[in-house]
Formats: C-alpha cells, sequence, structure tokens
C-alpha cells in the first residue's frame, strides 16, 4: 500500500501481480494496472503522486507513470525474488532487498544495479531515512541492520525480534 501524499488516493499490490488505484473519496478503483506476473511484494509513491515504483516475486521492479497509465522503466535480477524496496529521498535511488540474500542500490535511470551488498540472510524489508543517510534492513532470521546509505557498509546490527522481520520504518525525523 502506498498512499498519495496529498492524501486523496492509494496505490495496491496485489497476489496476481496486478497494481490498482483507488480514489479515497468515492473509495473507487480508478486505474488497474497489471505488469507482474507473480505477487507485488512492495509498492513506494514518488513526492509529485504522479509515480509508482513496485517489486514484485517475478523478479522484477518497474516504475510506472499514472497519468499516461503505462510502466516507464523495467529492472530485474536473475536470481531471488523482490521482497521489499525503498525511495530514497532524492527520487532517483531505490533500495530492494530479497530472497537473494543482497541488499541493491539501485537508480531508476540505470537498467542495472548501482550497488550490490551480500545481507548473509533472506532480507525481507528496508526503510531509507528522510535524510537519505542510512538504510534498515529486516531478516527472515530476525536480524535488523543500519546500513550507511552512500557506501553500503553496516553500523548496526541486532537480532530484533524472535520471529521474522515483516515491515520496518524510520521516524519523520530520523529518530
Amino acid at each position: 500500500l502506498a498512499l498519495a501524499n496529498a492524501q486523496h488516493f492509494a496505490v495496491t499490490g496485489g497476489e496476481k501481480g496486478e497494481l490498482r488505484l483507488w480514489d479515497l473519496h468515492t473509495q473507487q478503483m480508478v486505474l488497474h494496472l497489471k505488469e507482474h506476473t507473480s505477487r507485488v511484494t512492495a509498492v513506494s509513491m514518488f513526492d509529485d503522486d504522479e509515480h509508482v515504483i513496485s517489486c514484485s516475486k517475478d523478479k522484477s521492479m518497474l516504475a510506472w507513470d499514472l497519468r499516461a497509465e503505462r510502466r516507464v522503466s523495467c529492472h530485474t535480477q536473475r536470481i531471488g525474488q523482490f521482497t521489499g524496496l525503498a525511495l530514497a529521498p532524492d527520487q532517483l535511488q531505490v533500495a530492494t532487498v530479497g530472497s537473494d540474500k543482497k541488499v541493491s542500490f539501485w537508480d531508476v535511470r540505470e537498467p542495472q544495479p548501482q550497488q550490490v551488498v551480500d545481507a548473509a540472510s533472506e532480507t525481507t524489508c528496508v526503510a531509507i531515512s528522510a535524510s537519505g543517510r542510512f538504510l534498515v534492513t529486516g531478516s527472515a532470521d530476525q536480524a535488523l541492520k543500519v546500513l550507511d546509505f552512500s557506501t553500503g557498509d553496516v553500523v548496526f546490527e541486532t537480532t530484533a525480534h524472535t520471529k521474522r522481520i515483516n515491515k520496518i520504518a524510520f521516524s519523520s525525523d530520523d529518530q
């Protein structure tokens, strides 16, 4: 689920690879996009409320233009499913995680990741701080890692839960 910054619509990702745009005032679906071939695992809204990026178990990350109702870019990986993504504050960089036990740093304008960091276990979720300085990941083996976003270096690591970590976030003030 991604909520528009103006909070007048939301985008959801579905089990069968579809994205749906919902008008929150009328509670009606106003757009249906389908190019993923498997479950959508994460969706993020750009600040302009006109673009969305999604990732899926089909090993693809797609950027969408909602006004034009079409895909504008496709990024794929050969091994492992995407389980999460986070859009950086600059709206050009994206971090993805997945079953390949890697954290990948992408520029949405480039077809391949700019950097790939070994995560040592299946990483299930990711978030980027509001300042863009840090990235945090959660994993299937209960590990929480904080990385320096510019270098990919781990700056803090701990076992945070007794089961798999499914969602992670920074507060808006990066605390």
